[in-house]
């Protein structure tokens, strides 16, 4: 990866839309004050890169901040992560293929993020909701509204796609570009960053993580991970909990309250709604945090 801050002649606008090579959008998330994933899903052949850039003062030109060439996995999917990026700071990105990084031949829609104030920064955040989004609901209106508003990001607290009856991979996919293509989440998921985190609905209603046949809740959550703009850990691949710090302003808490749960001791003293180890990270991160609002994402 070519990273800068460099000027260069380039119009971004002016390499072809070519959305049936990425059917499902784009989507920026797990933004720090460094570093941010981009995603995509990527269905053609060509070399696929990456740009992340700021307007220039200069006619056609940007300010480059990262050039790479993106990997695609199976599947089509791209989680590019980027580092190095200054704090606080309006983004604009984009997916482009072509033969080479000076003959690119299609792009998707230009994106932007912001990545999250310097740590000590007290600074005013905005920021939009949503739960729930049923296909059965379509088209979400709320998300085209709230894409006309300027957030710093977007929070989804769970049932992202309401993928019950699914059984195969491939069922679980088309779930989720059947909704990413909404209207609404085509409208607000490039202006802004999102942070998800999952209910029930996408692995199946209601579903018992002490029954539930392992292959399938297995593909379940690799159908989440391969959708969602987000880390994969390696020495916990099922998990999504974690933090994110948006200066001394608000830390966000993203919970797991579903697939840690054990249904059988609800009844009992030692009732676990989420893993011991899950509430012992909970509560140390929340006496640790110096930012004034501890925002918990359940």
């Amino acid at each position: 990866a070519d990273t800068g801050p460099v000027e260069v002649p380039w119009d971004p606008e002016a390499v072809p839309l070519e959305d049936p090579a990425f059917p499902d959008g784009i989507q920026s998330g797990a933004v720090t004050s460094d570093s941010v994933i981009l995603w995509t899903r990527y269905v053609d052949a060509a070399p696929l890169y990456v740009r992340v850039f700021l307007p220039s003062a200069d006619p056609g030109h940007v300010v480059l901040h990262h050039a790479a060439v993106a990997e695609v996995d199976e599947g089509g999917f791209v989680h590019h992560r980027v580092t190095g990026l200054p704090s606080g700071t309006w983004f604009f990105y984009g997916f482009f293929a072509g033969d080479s990084e000076s003959e690119l031949t299609g792009r998707t829609a230009i994106g932007r993020f912001r990545t999250a104030p310097a740590e000590d920064a007290l600074e005013v955040i905005t920021f939009a909701g949503t739960h729930g989004t049923n296909q059965d609901q379509h088209p979400f209106t709320a998300l085209e509204v709230t894409a006309g508003f300027e957030i710093d990001f977007l929070v989804h607290l769970g049932d992202t796609s309401y993928n019950d009856g699914s059984r195969s991979i491939e069922d679980f996919w088309g779930k989720y570009s059947e909704n990413l293509n909404d209207p609404g989440f085509r409208a607000v998921l490039p202006v802004t960053s999102y942070y998800p985190v999952w209910d029930y609905h996408e692995v199946a209603n209601n579903w018992d993580p002490e029954t539930i046949d392992a292959t399938y809740r297995d593909t379940a959550i690799q159908a989440y991970f391969d959708y969602m703009p987000i880390p994969r850990f390696e020495d916990h691949p099922g998990r999504i909990w974690t933090s994110y710090r948006w200066g001394a302003t608000a830390e966000l808490f993203l919970l797991d309250c579903r697939s840690e749960r054990r249904p059988s001791t609800r009844s009992g003293a030692g009732a676990e709604y989420i893993s011991l180890e899950q509430m012992d990270w909970l509560q140390d991160s929340l006496l640790r945090s110096d930012a004034v609002f501890k925002i918990i994402l359940n």
